[in-house]
């Protein structure tokens, strides 16, 4: 499963764990997809897939497009409220995709998704 197909899945589907961001809920995205596949190939007797690379990988990519985007690379959707940091409004919420501050998220995971898709085209040519 590409970065990609992760961001998408979560966009459709939404997040499987409403206090975690992108970078979390893509995590157990793509574990989920792992075992999944290790399953599939130990019962086709295939090399296991390397959950942990797979996830380190996505993780670089994606922490360079919140810095190639200006965001903070941590905690890069902005508060809602500007009297609260970006750090304290992720920690400080039951579930980051509601309300204005879950707009910015989907934002920015619609933003994701564009570049990425974008850069899949150019790659084509």
């Amino acid at each position: 499963m590409t970065l990609l197909e992760a961001l998408r899945k979560l966009r459709d589907e939404g997040p499987s764990s409403p206090h975690l961001g992108i970078c979390g809920n893509i995590v157990i995205i793509m574990k989920n997809h792992a075992e999944a596949t290790d399953e599939a190939g130990r019962a086709c007797r295939l090399p296991r897939t390397d959950a942990g690379l797979v996830r380190e990988l996505w993780y670089e990519q994606m922490l360079d497009l919140f810095v190639s985007f200006g965001l903070n690379r941590e905690y890069p959707v902005p508060s809602a409220d500007p009297e609260l940091s970006d750090k304290h409004a992720f920690e400080n919420s039951s579930n980051v995709w509601i309300g204005e501050y879950g707009d910015n998220r989907r934002a920015l995971l619609a933003r994701l998704i564009a570049h990425l898709e974008q850069y899949t085209e150019q790659e084509k040519k």
